[in-house]
């Protein structure tokens, strides 16, 4: 990605391919989907809230090193960002 383009990238701990398709009623005993999708769904609709409707709000929790990402830790690992 160029420079000058706002971006931001975060790894997620421990989901299976079910929990990231959608399966919201999972539960650890129901395999092969163990967390369901909330703990994974609401970063990746802010970012679409903050490109696509210009929700600064959204925006907010990908701001370099302050934003809610980078500390929220049961879910997101590596996180980095440029948005300022």
């Amino acid at each position: 990605m160029p420079v000058g383009v706002i971006k931001v990238k975060g790894t997620l701990i421990g989901p299976t391919h079910c929990d990231v398709q959608g399966a919201p009623t999972c539960t650890p005993t129901t395999v092969p989907c163990f967390l369901g999708v909330y703990g994974y769904l609401g970063y990746p609709k802010a970012w679409m809230m903050f490109q696509l409707q210009n929700e600064n709000l959204a925006g907010g929790a990908f701001v370099n090193g302050t934003g809610e990402i980078f500390v929220e830790t049961t879910n997101w690992q590596l996180v980095a960002s440029n948005v300022p």
